[in-house]
Protein backbone atom coordinates (compact mmCIF):
# COMPACT_ATOMS: atom_id res chain seq x y z
CA UNK A 1 0.00 0.00 0.00
CA UNK A 2 2.37 2.35 0.66
CA UNK A 3 4.67 2.20 -2.23
CA UNK A 4 1.25 2.87 -4.38
CA UNK A 5 0.68 6.11 -1.83
CA UNK A 6 4.05 7.56 -3.35
CA UNK A 7 4.18 5.91 -6.59
CA UNK A 8 2.05 8.82 -8.58
CA UNK A 9 3.89 11.37 -7.01
CA UNK A 10 7.21 9.88 -7.67
CA UNK A 11 6.27 9.09 -11.21
CA UNK A 12 5.09 12.73 -11.86
CA UNK A 13 8.60 13.68 -10.85
CA UNK A 14 10.46 11.30 -13.23
CA UNK A 15 8.31 12.43 -15.65
CA UNK A 16 9.03 16.05 -15.75
CA UNK A 17 12.93 15.17 -15.59
CA UNK A 18 11.80 13.30 -19.09
CA UNK A 19 9.75 15.34 -20.17
CA UNK A 20 12.84 18.64 -19.60
CA UNK A 21 15.99 16.56 -20.41
CA UNK A 22 18.06 20.14 -20.56
CA UNK A 23 16.24 21.90 -17.19
CA UNK A 24 18.37 20.90 -14.67
CA UNK A 25 15.90 21.74 -12.43
CA UNK A 26 12.84 20.44 -13.89
CA UNK A 27 13.01 17.51 -11.43
CA UNK A 28 13.76 19.80 -8.42
CA UNK A 29 10.70 21.78 -9.62
CA UNK A 30 8.15 19.31 -9.25
CA UNK A 31 9.45 18.36 -6.36
CA UNK A 32 8.47 21.54 -4.74
CA UNK A 33 5.15 22.19 -6.46
CA UNK A 34 4.27 18.63 -4.81
CA UNK A 35 5.46 20.04 -1.63
CA UNK A 36 3.51 23.04 -1.39
CA UNK A 37 0.25 21.48 -2.89
CA UNK A 38 0.00 18.52 -0.52
CA UNK A 39 -3.05 19.36 1.57
CA UNK A 40 -2.59 18.56 5.36
CA UNK A 41 -4.40 14.86 4.79
CA UNK A 42 -2.04 13.85 2.20
CA UNK A 43 0.87 14.73 4.69
CA UNK A 44 -0.92 13.23 7.41
CA UNK A 45 -1.79 9.73 5.69
CA UNK A 46 2.44 10.06 4.81
CA UNK A 47 3.56 10.38 7.74
CA UNK A 48 1.15 7.35 9.18
CA UNK A 49 3.24 5.12 6.30
CA UNK A 50 6.54 2.87 7.34
CA UNK A 51 9.73 4.50 6.01
CA UNK A 52 10.47 3.82 2.42
CA UNK A 53 12.84 0.99 1.71
CA UNK A 54 16.39 2.01 0.90
CA UNK A 55 17.29 1.71 -2.35
CA UNK A 56 20.12 3.72 -4.95
CA UNK A 57 17.53 3.36 -8.29
CA UNK A 58 16.37 6.99 -9.31
CA UNK A 59 12.71 6.46 -8.43
CA UNK A 60 13.45 4.83 -4.78
CA UNK A 61 15.59 8.08 -4.29
CA UNK A 62 12.42 10.33 -5.19
CA UNK A 63 10.28 8.44 -3.37
CA UNK A 64 12.50 9.08 -0.03
CA UNK A 65 13.18 12.60 -0.78
CA UNK A 66 9.45 13.61 -1.34
CA UNK A 67 8.86 11.04 2.00
CA UNK A 68 11.17 13.05 3.83
CA UNK A 69 10.41 16.66 2.64
CA UNK A 70 6.59 15.96 2.75
CA UNK A 71 6.95 14.63 6.44
CA UNK A 72 9.37 17.43 7.78
CA UNK A 73 6.44 20.12 6.40
CA UNK A 74 3.62 18.02 8.72
CA UNK A 75 6.00 18.07 11.39
CA UNK A 76 6.78 22.09 11.24
CA UNK A 77 3.09 22.91 10.73
CA UNK A 78 2.25 20.60 14.13
CA UNK A 79 4.93 22.07 15.91
CA UNK A 80 3.63 25.20 14.58
CA UNK A 81 0.07 24.73 15.52
CA UNK A 82 1.39 24.35 19.64
CA UNK A 83 2.22 27.26 19.84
Amino acid sequence: MAAHARGAAAYAVKAAGLAAPHDPTAVADEVRWQQSHASPTVREGLRRLPPPARSTSMLATVISDLHTKLIAGTLLSLMGSCH
